[in-house]
């Protein structure tokens, strides 16, 4: 690539991001605050996720493993779902860090290589032709709108709420120009071509200091270390946000950075504490057990190499509604039996269980950190294209899609009932130095409330896990018999 090339991608993913990833030039527009873009959304955007789709299908790792190639089957277990006809992609969303990164809304853009037709979108996503504001639109089952706008970008909109794109589109003549926080806008020009992908999560303010104590007090960590529990909790406190990068080449090489206001000390402590923390939130990977801490200025930097599966999950944290618009282009509906119907059916069976491998790699570690990962993947294979796949394949992927949904809410459901549970708990408390206090007895109650409603829920995934298991045999030889090719 040269470095004009890479000076102007750059710039083009940048500022995609800088205006939450619409653009609507012509008309004038020039916005950069989802508040303004949707006036019904009470927050602005804490999370972006930037790619340089060129140069990730481009990478060896990607040749190698057949991502760009839809007739492969490897194609439908890419790990960053992005249509091959995209150069570039932009998200920008608002994720609850107290619920699981619980997405609230999202805006999207796809920056494509040509133009596709809005009737044809909404033909291959399975839904229809809307208008809005005297917009045409196409409404999605993937619970989006996609729109088309300028310089053959594909805007989508998650979710589908006809009132926010309405009006949204009634202010495309708003030259208002505001934009994301410094710290997404920072991250957004990361992206180049040898950095394909950065997600940022930023988390100033995100923090109640009382919930910050009562974490650090349950912290097995922590939790016979008063002097790094002050020393943590101060830092924490001014915790700005995480990003990561991805480098792909031969291998996905990741960066986990966690930024603060004031220069952390490389603590022992501070690794197993991050890997408690994301463990804890339903976020652990498992590749980070062997990525090394560094400080580097006012942040913690773990960085290593990527699992497919590890990046995988990464890839669901935030992710296009569908991309069924370019992976079916061109498609027509066939007749079971036919090559077309097979093969697609077989892309669909080796996608799913591709997830659930994932998810049992991890399950099989013994950690219990699967919330996120679960309700994540459920997505994944919602979005999944449906066109030509038969349909028993069908109602088993939604079957396990329900499932990991199921597993995902009664883990978090647990952490509701541990919550009320540990609130009826009160005991004497002292102050030690530095006015931080813990009563252990009361906080070694409350870790035993954790275990015993991460138990209630670790049985229910134990149950639901061999349903899944036993299904997905019964499907596979179904599916064998009648098609007689091996699924």
């Amino acid at each position: 690539m040269s470095w004009r090339r890479e000076g102007v991608l750059r710039i083009a993913l940048a500022t995609t991001c800088l205006a939450v990833t619409f653009s609507f030039q012509a008309a004038g527009l020039w916005a950069g605050d989802p508040v303004i873009l949707l006036p019904v959304v009470p927050a602005a955007a804490n999370a972006i996720l930037v790619i340089d789709v060129d140069s990730l299908y481009g990478s060896k790792l990607a040749e190698n493993y057949h991502w760009a190639d839809k007739t492969n089957l490897e194609h439908s277990v890419r790990p960053i779902l992005v249509p091959s006809e995209a150069s570039a992609v932009a998200i920008a969303a608002q994720l609850d860090p107290d619920a699981g990164l619980k997405l609230q809304w999202q805006v999207s853009i796809a920056q494509m290589k040509k133009a596709l037709p809005l009737e044809s979108i909404a033909r291959w996503e399975g839904g229809y032709v809307d208008k809005i504001s005297g917009t045409d639109v196409a409404w999605t089952p993937s619970d989006c709108y996609i729109m088309e706008l300028p310089e053959q970008r594909l805007a989508l909109l998650n979710p589908a709420s006809r009132q926010i794109v309405s009006r949204w589109l009634e202010l495309r003549q708003n030259s208002s120009n505001k934009k994301l926080s410094d710290y997404l806008a920072s991250a957004a020009t990361l992206v180049n071509d040898r950095t394909q992908i950065v997600m940022a999560l930023e988390l100033k303010d995100a923090i109640a200091p009382h919930r910050l104590k009562a974490a650090l007090e349950q912290s097995q960590v922590l939790f016979n270390n008063q002097s790094a529990a002050i020393a943590v909790e101060k830092l924490v406190a001014g915790v700005l946000g995480v990003t990561l990068k991805v480098n792909v080449n031969y291998d996905a090489v990741g960066e986990f950075r966690v930024d603060f206001e004031t220069t952390p000390r490389n603590d022992p402590v501070l690794k197993p504490l991050i890997l408690e923390v994301l463990n804890r939130h339903g976020l652990q990977l498992e590749e980070l057990d062997d990525w090394p801490l560094t400080v580097d200025g006012n942040a913690l930097v773990l960085k290593g190499k990527f699992s497919p599966e590890g990046l995988r999950k990464v890839g669901s944290l935030l992710q296009l509604p569908s991309t069924k618009f370019a992976d079916l282009e061109g498609a027509e509906p066939t007749e079971p039996g036919t090559p077309d119907y097979t093969k697609r059916s077989q892309q669909y069976f080796t996608a799913v269980s591709s997830l659930i491998d994932d998810l049992n790699k991890q399950l099989k570690t013994g950690r219990d950190n699967h919330s996120v990962w679960m309700e994540r993947y459920g997505k994944k294979i919602d979005s999944l294209p449906i066109l030509n796949v038969d349909e028993e394949l069908l109602d088993w992927g939604s079957m396990v899609a329900e499932t990991f949904r199921d597993v995902a809410l009664e883990k978090r459901s647990s952490g509701i009932r541990q919550g009320a549970r540990s609130a009826s708990v009160y005991g004497d408390y002292y102050y030690s130095d530095g006015g931080y206090y813990r009563n252990r007895p009361v906080a070694n109650e409350k870790i035993e409330i954790r275990r015993q409603e991460q138990a209630t829920a670790n049985q229910m995934r134990i149950n639901s896990w061999k349903d899944i298991e036993d299904s997905r045999a019964d499907i596979r030889r179904q599916m064998t018999k009648k098609y007689g090719v091996e699924f």
